[in-house]
């Protein structure tokens, strides 16, 4: 086991050490470190400009019609989805709660919901042999 050597004179004399900590050779790196990102960012940036040049040079050239509306193919979408909803759904409602005939001739008739609802509870609270 070796023993601590004391501090030399200059560490005494400035009131730290001076010898641990290289301070040119850490700059000296840092200095090495941003000029290689700096050159390597710069080499990249005309890497890349070169290779978007290369793109642009071998797209194929548009067609005439590629700047004309085309309609596409039946089916079509629906342009307006939820004004056709409320349409459909006015329609349903209007359907149920209207009186109607299906058929004259038969005696069969179109009656609301809520009517016939009422009416079946009717029937189902008729004695049984009361029922049709």
């Amino acid at each position: 086991m070796t023993l601590p050597t004391p501090p030399d004179e200059r560490s005494l004399r400035a009131g730290h050490e001076t010898a641990d900590v290289n301070v040119r050779a850490i700059l000296g790196l840092a200095t090495a470190t941003a000029a290689g990102v700096a050159i390597v960012l710069i080499g990249l940036w005309f890497l890349m400009h070169r290779y978007d040049a290369l793109a642009r040079a071998s797209d194929p050239r548009l067609s005439p019609l590629a700047d004309t509306k085309q309609t596409p193919p039946l089916p079509h979408l629906q342009a307006a989805s939820l004004r056709d909803y409320r349409q459909y759904q006015q329609e349903q409602e209007r359907l149920m709660t209207r009186y109607a005939w299906v058929d004259r001739a038969q005696g069969v008739v179109q009656i609301p919901v809520e009517r016939a609802i009422d009416l079946y509870i009717e029937r189902q609270q008729q004695p049984a042999e009361e029922q049709p």
